[in-house]
Parts: C-alpha cells; sequence; structure tokens
C-alpha cells in the first residue's frame, strides 16, 4: 500500500512539474504572440481601415468601423466612437511606451492629428448645416464624420487595400442632413477617449494651430481637457418661458438639452441627456480638473439618484440568463470616467465570468481596468480579472477580428471573399466587443458583419500591460 502510495505521489509530482514547465514555456509565448498580434493591428489600422494625413483633409483620422468584402463596402457608422476608441488606443500606447522606454514620436503625433481630427468635425460643422457666417475656433458641438462618398477610391493611392471597397457608406453620405449631428450616445463614448488623453498624456509638447486657436498653443492634454468641457457645456441649455401681458419679457431655466445651434432644433437622435447630466458633469469635471470651474448645471446634482438606480437594476439583470445590459453602457462610461461607481463596483457589475445558466454573460469589463488607470482605484479584486483579460487577448484572431457567421457555407464563403474562417472566435465577433458585446455571434444582422478594425484588441492589450506591469 505504501509503494502504491509513493509511486502515486512520484507520478502526481511529475506531473505538476510537466504543468509547470508547460506554463513556463506557453505564457512568454503567448506574451510573444499577443505584442506581435499587437503590432499587426496597429498596421492593418493605419493601412487599412483608416488613413493618417498630416494635411488633415475631411475623411482622414477616423478609422473605418466595417469593411465587408461581399459588398465592397467600407462603413463609417457612429465615426466619433470609433475616434474616440482610437484617442484611447494612442494615449495609453504613449504611457505603455513611456513605461517601456521606447521612442514616442510617432504615438505622439497620431495624438496630435487624431486632436487635429476631433477639431475640424468641430469647425466644420457650420458649413455643413448651411448656417453662413462661420465660427472661429471649436465650440463643442461636431459632425459625425465628414467621409465623402469618393474617400476609399481618392486615397487608394497611399492604402492600396482601399481598391477592394469602393463603396462608402457615412453619416456625412446620409441624405439627411441631421443624421450627422453630435449626439449623445457619441459624447458618452468620447468622454473615454479624452479622459486617458487628459490623464495618461503627460508631453510638454505645445501645438500651434492659428485656424482653430489662433496664437493660443496648447498641449495634447490640454486640447483634449478644452474638448471635454466645450462638449459637455453644449449640452447645457436654457429653457425660456414667455412672461404674459410683457412684451420680450421671459423666465429662463437652465437645464440639460442637446441644440443644434445652426439650426435651433433639437439633435435627430439623443437630444435629451437628463437621465445622465449627473455622469456628464462629473465626467467633464474628471478630465478638465475642475480647470473650468464645476461643471454641474440646474438640479444635475441631484441626478446621482439614477446612477444608484442603475446598479440596482444592473445586479438585477445579472440574474437572468440572457440579461441585456446594453442600455445602461452610457451610465457606466460615464460613471467610470467621473468616478461615480468604484472599480470594484464596476467589477461586481460587469466582470462576472461564470458557466452557471442563471448568469448572463460578461460585458464591458475594460471600465474596471480604465478606472484603475484613472483613478488609480485598482483594488485586489482585478487579480482574480487578470485570467479573463488574458484569455481574450490570447484568443482574439490573428489577422483581426471579423464576423461573417460562423461555419459558413461554401456558397458564403464565395459571397464574402474571406479566407480566414478558422479564425474565427465568439468573443470576438462584434464591431467593438466593448462598446457593442450584444452583436457577437453568428445570428448577428447582415449590416454588422464583415471584417473590424480592431480597436478593441489594442486598447485590452495596453490596459492589461498598464494595470499588471507586463
Amino acid at each position: 500500500m505504501g509503494d502504491i502510495y509513493k509511486q502515486g505521489t512520484r507520478m502526481l509530482l511529475s506531473f505538476l512539474a510537466a504543468y509547470f514547465c508547460c506554463l513556463a514555456v506557453l505564457f512568454p509565448q503567448s506574451a510573444a504572440e499577443n505584442a506581435e498580434k499587437y503590432r499587426f493591428y496597429r498596421e492593418r489600422l493605419l493601412t487599412e481601415f483608416m488613413v493618417v494625413s498630416d494635411g488633415n483633409e475631411p475623411g482622414t483620422g477616423i478609422p473605418a468601423s466595417i469593411r465587408h468584402a461581399g459588398r465592397r463596402q467600407m462603413r463609417w457608422g457612429d465615426a466619433t466612437i470609433n475616434l474616440s476608441n482610437y484617442m484611447a488606443v494612442l494615449a495609453t500606447e504613449y504611457r505603455r511606451l513611456k513605461e517601456q522606454g521606447q521612442p514616442l514620436e510617432q504615438t505622439r503625433h497620431e495624438l496630435h492629428l487624431a486632436l487635429l481630427t476631433k477639431e475640424r468635425l468641430d469647425v466644420t460643422a457650420p458649413d455643413f448645416f448651411e448656417a453662413g457666417d462661420t465660427h472661429y475656433g471649436p465650440d463643442g458641438f461636431f459632425i459625425r464624420d465628414d467621409v465623402p462618398a469618393g474617400f476609399t477610391t481618392e486615397w487608394a493611392w497611399k492604402n492600396p487595400a482601399f481598391r477592394h471597397f469602393p463603396d462608402v457608406s457615412s453619416d456625412y453620405t446620409n441624405p439627411n442632413i441631421r443624421a450627422n449631428e453630435m449626439s449623445q450616445d457619441q459624447v458618452w463614448n468620447l468622454v473615454i477617449g479624452l479622459s486617458l488623453i487628459a490623464a495618461l498624456v503627460d508631453d510638454t509638447t505645445t501645438w500651434v494651430i492659428p485656424e482653430y486657436y489662433g496664437a493660443q498653443r496648447h498641449t495634447l492634454a490640454a486640447r483634449a481637457q478644452l474638448a471635454g468641457y466645450r462638449i459637455i457645456s453644449m449640452m447645457q441649455d436654457s429653457y425660456c418661458i414667455r412672461i404674459f401681458g410683457l412684451d420680450n419679457s421671459r423666465i429662463c431655466l437652465p437645464y440639460w438639452h442637446l441644440r443644434n445651434p445652426y439650426t435651433g432644433n433639437p439633435v435627430l437622435r439623443g437630444s435629451n441627456p437628463n437621465l445622465l447630466k449627473y455622469g456628464f458633469a462629473e465626467a467633464g469635471n474628471a478630465i478638465t480638473a475642475h480647470g473650468f470651474g464645476n461643471m454641474h448645471w440646474a438640479n444635475s446634482v441631484n441626478g446621482r439618484i439614477w446612477f444608484n438606480l442603475a446598479a440596482a437594476l444592473q445586479y438585477l439583470q445579472r440574474m437572468r440568463r440572457n440579461g441585456n445590459i446594453d442600455d445602461l453602457y452610457h451610465t457606466a462610461t460615464v460613471a467610470t470616467v467621473g468616478h461615480v461607481w468604484s472599480t470594484r463596483q464596476l467589477i461586481r457589475l460587469f466582470n462576472r465570468h461564470h458557466n452557471r445558466p442563471s448568469v448572463a454573460n460578461q460585458q464591458y469589463e475594460h471600465l474596471a481596468l480604465i478606472a484603475c488607470l484613472l483613478h488609480g482605484d485598482c483594488p485586489r479584486a482585478l487579480q482574480a480579472e487578470r485570467h479573463w483579460y488574458e484569455y481574450l487577448l490570447n484568443t482574439a484572431p490573428r489577422h483581426g477580428p471579423f464576423n461573417y457567421g460562423q461555419y459558413a457555407q461554401a456558397a458564403e464563403k464565395q459571397y464574402t471573399g474571406y479566407a480566414r474562417e478558422e479564425e474565427y472566435h465568439h468573443e470576438w465577433s462584434s464591431v467593438n466587443r466593448f462598446v457593442w458585446p450584444q452583436r457577437r455571434g453568428p445570428g448577428t444582422v447582415e449590416w454588422h458583419k464583415g471584417e473590424y478594425n480592431g480597436l478593441d484588441y489594442l486598447l485590452l492589450y495596453n490596459l492589461f500591460c498598464l494595470v499588471y506591469g507586463e
């Protein structure tokens, strides 16, 4: 009996030794592979999904969302959301490279051009809405994109891959010009990118842009702070009531409302930010570091009750098999930037990874990493989540995320023209898994299928390296 016990012990120790030996080999390989994947995704982004140009021409600096081989189409839907994700990637890349002692010139220059793109979309808004006299400098109201119909054809000389996607879809090409208006969903995404630039990019270089700022010179972080201040201020309006019997007399009350200043009408999509007013104000305070005064407006301080209610609703949703929390993403982004919810709360709300059928799939788990970086709020609970982030990094498709429908038939393969179907992975089958996680999987609607820009992987890679020190 003793010999059997000793033999079993030796076998167990041998197994454990082999297991940990394999781990020692596999994990460095995974790290090296993920670093190489990052380099590939970065190059693919710059050469196949966007145009980076010092000339700041219309359409440049904005990553496309989707390209579809079958439709030969490249789509710039929700363009300022993609621009914010690009800003977030650059800001975290800047900080990662600086901590590693790597050159910063390329990343710094791209940050300048990304902010220049945001400023261009702001300054060109009056002309787009035919407002007559143009205003001088950015004021906070922007159009979603300025990608013209012939953009891919025009820039194919620089990015040859564009030749395969002559059909351009963008809000700029929409016959209804109101579809290209700024909206609050663009803002609750933009605060992520702007906050990371303001917090992580400490470069002291000042940029002179006379056509937008005159003789004023600003650092990259200062430009992000100015943009955040102006955008949040644009949602702060006044409601005026005429006083009966008195000519031209009115009582005006402050309230949150997003109005197109060039048409005088509420924007077509997302004009009422009142449920999120507390979060928008707190996000604005966080981005600007209170450099422009308190961003609260009207009774926005009392709006925190919605965030408490939203958290309670989220806890209830997690108990459902298919709990849909898409409607709480807006709350989570501004709550993260404004530190309305702690990192531990974000983990409890969005980072649950269980196989039990009573628990919904994880969502928005990147927000806990962002809160850790922005606010220094890094609880030990993040260590328990590390394995999930590693899993996501390791399973990202080698040649970029996509979704043409899992296990496509031969006829569909011919239709899509995509040759790397074996790399398909459910977790990376969304336009952006951190913005639209509900669009993953083979059941995704046709309009959202195709190849994606990979900004979600790039951001997760940088966040992981910064939080876990690798």
